[in-house]
């Protein structure tokens, strides 16, 4: 990837529950449009640039491939939950319930006001093999997030499900 945009596209709002306008690069903007209409194996590149008005040079310039634009969608738009998440779960401080509220909330709240983004999470069977990885590991990260909180608030008497995951 020569000139790629910044990863980090997806600026998390100062407060995990405001949501602004998608600030996306117009490649991946589009790309995600595209994935999301026609899915990631029925989008080509050249369908990804002429939505951008640009050439399909011009589109590698910045990015490697296709698959850079997908991994980069799902990255960017794992890293964004997962900051509000933390952020959520630092604000309730230490009880868990209220910490489990908060970032079930912070889900809640970014997959309905990011639901292109959120939407590419049924892509990741697209994901070459090394990719899939890095994302999954992001994935796990939150749902590791989510059982930390619901086993102590059982050590804490909070919860009493038997099963914690």
């Amino acid at each position: 990837m020569s000139s790629e945009p910044s990863r980090a596209t997806v600026v998390p709002a100062q407060h995990w529950r405001s949501y602004g306008p998608l600030d996306l690069h117009p490649i991946l903007l589009h790309a995600m449009e595209a994935f999301n209409e026609h899915g990631y194996h029925g989008t080509s590149v050249r369908d990804i640039a002429t939505r951008v008005g640009v050439t399909v040079p011009a589109l590698y310039y910045h990015y490697e491939n296709k698959q850079a634009l997908l991994t980069t969608l799902l990255e960017t738009s794992m890293r964004d939950v997962l900051d509000r998440c933390r952020a959520a779960a630092a604000e309730a401080g230490d009880d868990p319930l209220s910490r489990f509220r908060g970032m079930v909330e912070s889900i809640v709240l970014y997959m309905a006001n990011r639901k292109g983004m959120a939407f590419l999470d049924t892509e990741i069977r697209s994901l070459e093999p090394e990719n899939r990885a890095r994302y999954v590991a992001l994935r796990d990260y939150l749902q590791h997030m989510l059982l930390d909180t619901v086993q102590a608030g059982i050590r804490e008497g909070v919860f009493t499900t038997p099963i914690p995951a």
